[in-house]
C-alpha cells in the first residue's frame, strides 16, 4: 500500500526501484532522487511493516525511515509505504480538492527556514517523521544530538544544518501525529493481509520497454543503451494523466526474456528455491544490488528475495552469545548490542547511514563479504560462527575464519543460504578496541579497519588471551597470528602492544586505491595497537 491505497503488481514493474514506482507509476513526485546509490537520502520515505509482538494487544506498523532509490519494488511486499504527500493522510490527486495541511514538523521547517532550495526538504522531513515515529513518547527525540545523528544519512548542501537544528528545537513532539492515527491501522493491516502471504514465484516478461530509465529522475547521463519512449504504461493514481517513461535498451546482448522472481515466506520454500536455482541472485535487504539497478545494469535470469522470510529474522540471547538471523537488519543489530557489547553499537552507528541501516542484513553483508566491511572485524575477534543451512543437508556450523577463501569468494555451497550468525559477547576481564578509519566520520566507506580483544588475568597485569582482526588490508579480513601469539602471556603494557603492532604491520598486504596508500594502511595497522592500549588505560572503550 502507498499512502493508504493498495497498489498491486504482476508485471515488470515489481522490478523497478520503489522511488522510480513512486514517481513514474503513481506521480509521487516529491520523492526526490539525486544519487540513486542510497548516499544522499533526497528519496527517504516512511516503510511500514505489520509486527506481531507478544507485548502487545495485537499487530501494528513499525514504521522506519529508508531509502527508497535502492529498495526493489518487490521487497515491499505486505508493506505500507508514506510519501511526503501523505503525511498528514491520504494524498490527494484530484485538482479540485486541496492537499492535506502541512504536519507539524513541516510547518516547523517552513518556520525555521529549515530549507532553501527545498530539493532535499522532503527526505529530510520523511527522516525527522521517522525518529518521531520509532520515539515518540521521547520529548527531546528532536533534540540536536537526535537530529544530528538521525539526518547523517540526509544531504543539504544549502542550509548548513543549523537552521534544520533550530527548526526541530521548537517542535512539540507531543503534537506529531503518528501515522497509526492518520491512518485506520488495523484497516491498512486487514487491507495488506489479504494478500494470503504466501511464497510466490513470478515469471516476468523484461522487454526494451518495461526496463525504466531512472537517469531522468536524477540526471545522470545514460552509461549503455538507447532510450526509447514509451506512453504505454500509465499512472494509476493520476486520471488520464500518462506516465512518461523511459527504457534501458540493450537488446543485442538481452533480447526480450523471461524472469524469475521468487519471493519465498518461509525458510523452508526458500531453501527449496536456493536448490533448484543455485545461481539464482540472492536479495535480502538490496543494498548492494540495488544499487547495481539504480544505475542500469539487468537482472539477471532468477532473483530469489528472502526479505519475507520471518525466521530469518530477529536476535536472541542464550547464555554469553548472541544469535543473530540472517535477515536482521543492522539497526535491529545495533539495538541488540548496545547493551552487551557497546563498543559494536559505536562501530555500527557509523555503519552506512539510519536509512541504510533499516535495509541492510547481517546476512548479505556477510555473504558479499568485502574486506573493508565495517562489521566483519568485530565478529573475526569474537570467534563469532556462521549458520548455513540446505534443504538436503540441514544445517552447518562454519568459524568466520574459514567462511572466506579469498576476495568475496566463501565456502558456501550452490545450495546453501547464510540463516544466521553466532556472536560471543565480551566477558568481564575482556578488553575490546574496534576501529573504523576512513575519510568522513559518517556515510563513508571504510579505508581501514580493525579489532583487538584481549582478556587479562583477575588482577589485570598479564593478557591470557589476544585476538586480532584487521581488515583492508589484504583481499580478506585476516586473524593476526603473530600479533597474537605476541600478546598472549605478555604484560598489559606499552611494550607489548608496541611490538605486536610491529609484527601485524609485517604481516598485512595492504595496496593503495582511492582511499588511501599502502605506506598509509601499513601504518594504522601498527598505530592501532597504541591506539587500543592508551584507549584502555585512560578507560576510553573505542
Amino acid at each position: 500500500m502507498v499512502n493508504g491505497r493498495p497498489v498491486r503488481l504482476d508485471g515488470p514493474e515489481a522490478l523497478w526501484p520503489l522511488s522510480t514506482l513512486l514517481r513514474r507509476r503513481l506521480g509521487l513526485t516529491g520523492t526526490k532522487v539525486v544519487c540513486a546509490e542510497g548516499d544522499c537520502g533526497a528519496c527517504s520515505v516512511l516503510l511500514g511493516r505489520v509486527e506481531d509482538g507478544q507485548d502487545r494487544a495485537g499487530p501494528r506498523l513499525d514504521y522506519r525511515a529508508i531509502d527508497a532509490c535502492i529498495l526493489m519494488a518487490f521487497q515491499c511486499r505486505g508493506a505500507h509505504v508514506v510519501t511526503v504527500e501523505g503525511l498528514a493522510g491520504p494524498s490527494k490527486h484530484d485538482a479540485n480538492q486541496a492537499e492535506p495541511a502541512l504536519t507539524v514538523v513541516q510547518q516547523a521547517m517552513v518556520d525555521g527556514h529549515g530549507s532553501q532550495c527545498g530539493f532535499c526538504t522532503p527526505g529530510i522531513v520523511m527522516t525527522l517523521h521517522g525518529l518521531c515515529e520509532a520515539d515518540h513518547a521521547d520529548t527531546q527525540v528532536l533534540c540536536e544530538k537526535n537530529v544530528r545523528q538521525g539526518l547523517s544519512g540526509n544531504l543539504c548542501r544549502c542550509t548548513g544544518y543549523q537552521q534544520i537544528f533550530d527548526a526541530c528545537a521548537g517542535v512539540d513532539t507531543a503534537a506529531v501525529a503518528r501515522l497509526c492515527d492518520v491512518y485506520d491501522e488495523a484497516q491498512v493491516i486487514s487491507q495488506l493481509r489479504e494478500d494470503d502471504g504466501a511464497s510466490l514465484t513470478l515469471s516476468l516478461k523484461i522487454t526494451d520497454a518495461s526496463e525504466p530509465d531512472t537517469s531522468g529522475d536524477h540526471g545522470l547521463a545514460h552509461r549503455n543503451g538507447a532510450l526509447h519512449s514509451n506512453g504505454a504504461l500509465h499512472s494509476n493514481g493520476v486520471a488520464g494523466r500518462p506516465a512518461t517513461c523511459h527504457a534501458w535498451t540493450d537488446a543485442a546482448t538481452l533480447p526480450s526474456r523471461e524472469l524469475g522472481l521468487m519471493l519465498p515466506t518461509t525458510l523452508t520454500d526458500a531453501l527449496a528455491m536456493r536448490a533448484a536455482h543455485p545461481s539464482a541472485t540472492i536479495v535480502s535487504g538490496a543494498t548492494d544490488v540495488g544499487v547495481w539497478r539504480s544505475h542500469g545494469w539487468a537482472w539477471p535470469e532468477q532473483v530469489l528475495c528472502i526479505s519475507h522470510v520471518q525466521e530469518l529474522d530477529g536476535c536472541e540471547r542464550t547464555g554469553d552469545t548472541l544469535r543473530i538471523g540472517a535477515g536482521c537488519s543492522w539497526r535491529a543489530v545495533r539495538d541488540a548490542v548496545a547493551e552487551p557489547f557497546p563498543e559494536y553499537a559505536e562501530i555500527l552507528d557509523r555503519f552506512g547511514s539510519p536509512q541504510i541501516r533499516e535495509l541492510g542484513t547481517a546476512g548479505g553483508n556477510l555473504a558479499n563479504g568485502s574486506p573493508i566491511a565495517d562489521s566483519l572485524p568485530a565478529l573475526f575477534a569474537m570467534d563469532a560462527a556462521i549458520e548455513l543451512a540446505s534443504a538436503s543437508r540441514g544445517a552447518r556450523s562454519v568459524p568466520i575464519p574459514e567462511f572466506y577463501t579469498g576476495y568475496k569468494q566463501t565456502v558456501m555451497a550452490p545450495d546453501e543460504l547464510i540463516t544466521a550468525v553466532h556472536l560471543p559477547l565480551p566477558q568481564a576481564n575482556d578488553r575490546v578496541h574496534l576501529e573504523k578509519t576512513s575519510k568522513r566520520r559518517d556515510m563513508d566507506i571504510s579505508t581501514f579497519t580493525a579489532a583487538i580483544r584481549v582478556t587479562l588475568d583477575d588482577v589485570g597485569q598479564r593478557i591470557e588471551h589476544a585476538a586480532v582482526a584487521l581488515g583492508g588490508v589484504g583481499p580478506v579480513v585476516v586473524r593476526c597470528k603473530a600479533a597474537e601469539q605476541r600478546l598472549r602471556g605478555a604484560p598489559f603494557d606499552l611494550a607489548s602492544f608496541r611490538e605486536a603492532g610491529k609484527l601485524a604491520r609485517e604481516a598485512v598486504t595492504p595496496i593503495s586505491d582511492v582511499r588511501g596508500g599502502a605506506d598509509y594502511r601499513f601504518q594504522l595497522t601498527e598505530n592501532v595497537f597504541l591506539k587500543a592500549f592508551h584507549g584502555w588505560a585512560m578507560g576510553v572503550t573505542a
